[in-house]
């Protein structure tokens, strides 16, 4: 069931911009905990309504079929199909072998000497290397490939704000805080925190997370290829999203098994586009002002006071 969204504040954007200033929101020396209150203080007077609803949503086991006739999604449109990435990676093997064989003997024929037989040595054991960082860190070869392949997207700069945009409301909505927001670059970067405490840097055993707190952050961490699905038809940053995912449950106290993992990943999909679809005009509010390289007062403000479908 779709949840009704709280009324308005009586707060002008202006005004909501003006009480964040006023408490440094935008400081980026304020660690988790410290805009954790601040951001509750603000829900709590009543000037911010949307800070934290979805704090702690309830998971609901969800099907393959479900997943496909409700919401239009499953693996393959989010990025997340195994045998996709097997077969990117036996393209990028290929590729760099391709690569390495030619350099070798373009090295030994142009170059010639001992230059060219150090060059050839070098270009001839690429392919080893490449074979042992996969075998040892698969995830790394993985996001160079997904990497390449956005950026060549005609449309990644599209994809890049809406992406961006899902994982700052959802974010937002579940009450997770910002870590690092960057508008100097060509396209903006909102980077979270990995949970309401802060950046996930301790050993698993070490951060412990609850059930209830899993659900909230696995909604953040599928929202941004829910967002891609859901505008271009596909998802090319699904991947990134995945491993986040997984880096959270891993924490979950008591631990899940494998096929509650599995549901875990498409509930929080499901989830993810539910709140997409209730928060629609915050989203759109929100890409718009990404678009606009907004300041972090300035979106919370804009996606506070968007008007509702």
């Amino acid at each position: 069931s779709v949840t009704k969204e709280p009324e308005l504040p009586p707060l002008s954007p202006e005004e909501i911009q003006q009480k964040l200033i006023s408490v440094a929101i935008e400081a980026k020396s304020a660690d988790a905990a410290e805009q954790v209150a601040t951001l509750d203080a603000l829900k709590e007077s009543g000037d911010l309504r949307l800070w934290g609803v979805s704090q702690a949503p309830t998971f609901k086991a969800t099907n393959i079929g479900q997943l496909q006739r409700e919401y239009g999604l499953d693996a393959i449109t989010l990025g997340l199909a195994a045998e996709d990435s097997l077969d990117e990676l036996k393209a990028a093997l290929f590729a760099v072998t391709a690569f390495s064989s030619i350099m070798a003997v373009l090295s030994g024929v142009v170059v010639g000497g001992n230059a060219g037989a150090t060059l050839t040595y070098l270009f001839a054991v690429l392919p080893i290397i490449f074979l042992g960082v996969g075998s040892t860190a698969p995830g790394l070869i993985s996001a160079v490939i997904e990497v390449g392949k956005t950026r060549l997207d005609p449309k990644y700069g599209e994809r890049r704000i809406k992406h961006e945009a899902a994982h700052f409301l959802m974010g937002y909505l579940c009450g997770v805080p910002i870590q690092g927001y960057d508008v100097d670059g060509a396209l903006p970067e909102v980077t979270l925190y990995d949970t309401r405490k802060g950046a996930l840097t301790r050993a698993p055993m070490d951060m412990r997370l609850t059930r209830d707190e899993a659900n909230g952050l696995s909604v953040v961490a599928m929202s941004g290829a829910v967002a891609e699905v859901n505008a271009m038809g596909d998802a090319k940053g699904g991947q990134q999203d995945l491993e986040l995912l997984n880096k959270i449950l891993q924490r979950v106290d008591p631990p899940l098994s494998p096929d509650q993992m599995q549901q875990q990943t498409r509930w929080a999909a499901a989830e993810a586009a539910r709140l997409l679809k209730t928060h629609d005009g915050a989203y759109q509010s929100l890409v718009g002002a990404l678009e606009q390289k907004c300041s972090v007062a300035e979106c919370i403000a804009k996606l506070e006071t968007a008007k509702q479908a």
